[in-house]
């Protein structure tokens, strides 16, 4: 068993969703959660809280990375955790319940762990608390080894954590950064400049004073034109088109 130092930890913001029907329960979950960050300098939990686990469905996006939800029997949080696994959605979860008989079903959704309720409402805070903060653990961990290359995204006060690989290409306009990706296109505010020293290194390019390019989408290079995920056609600039085109060169050649 690895130690809290050992750990390997995502070093990032982590997008939670807490999905419980009762107020109360939701905010003392919101509570442990920030103590666990407090706790763990090294993360910082950006939570979402939701009454119903549908409204997953309606909001869920790849840039959540825990779910907190109902696992008890006649509760909607096993099924929307069914539906989320077969959406292709690979969060960490961890569920609330109140018999350890509902901790089999979790293995269907490869769950992280299960908290249980506790049967007397005094129940000693301290002790209920470390077990939550052995299934945090248990979730982290998860989330370091599935976890890829990512990107961190400030976004109307939130930040997003975004795979490098589904980012296609960034581009600066009117001031604004647009981060086109596989699942969408968000804004936020950043120059160019700075963006392109923090993306050289994931394997970007600029083919154009305000555009950076993920090489790893580059369908082929055509004069003046770079052709990205097959169809999209974005201009390169003359006075980059040669440094442009070493890049792209350099990228897809295999290391001696």
């Amino acid at each position: 068993m690895s130690t809290d130092n050992e750990r390997t930890h995502p070093g990032a913001v982590v997008s939670v969703a807490v999905a419980l029907a009762d107020a109360a329960e939701r905010e003392t979950v919101c509570a442990m959660l920030r103590r666990y960050a407090d706790e763990h300098r090294h993360i910082a939990f950006d939570i979402y809280e939701m009454d119903q686990a549908s409204q997953l469905l309606a909001s869920y996006s790849a840039f959540i990375d825990l779910l907190v939800l109902d696992g008890s029997r006649g509760a909607d949080g096993m099924e929307m955790a069914r539906s989320i696994r077969r959406m292709g959605g690979n969060p960490a979860i961890a569920f609330i319940a109140d018999d350890l008989r509902d901790a089999v079903l979790g293995y269907e959704v490869d769950a992280c762990g299960y908290i249980m309720r506790p049967r007397r409402a005094l129940r000693e805070a301290e002790a209920r608390y470390r077990e939550c903060a052995a299934v945090f653990d248990r979730c982290m961990d998860r989330l370091a080894r599935s976890g890829g290359k990512t990107l961190l995204f400030a976004q109307c006060g939130r930040c997003l954590r975004v795979p490098v690989d589904d980012v296609v290409y960034v581009e600066s306009r009117d001031r604004l950064i647009t981060v086109h990706t596989v699942g969408g296109d968000f804004l936020f505010k950043d120059s160019i400049a700075r963006l392109g020293e923090r993306l050289s290194s994931f394997g970007f390019a600029q083919c154009s004073s305000g555009c950076l390019v993920n090489l790893r989408h580059v369908s082929a290079v055509n004069g003046d034109v770079c052709v990205v995920r097959r169809s999209l056609r974005l201009p390169i600039a003359r006075r980059r088109r040669s440094l442009f085109r070493q890049a792209v060169s350099e990228y897809f050649t295999p290391a001696a």
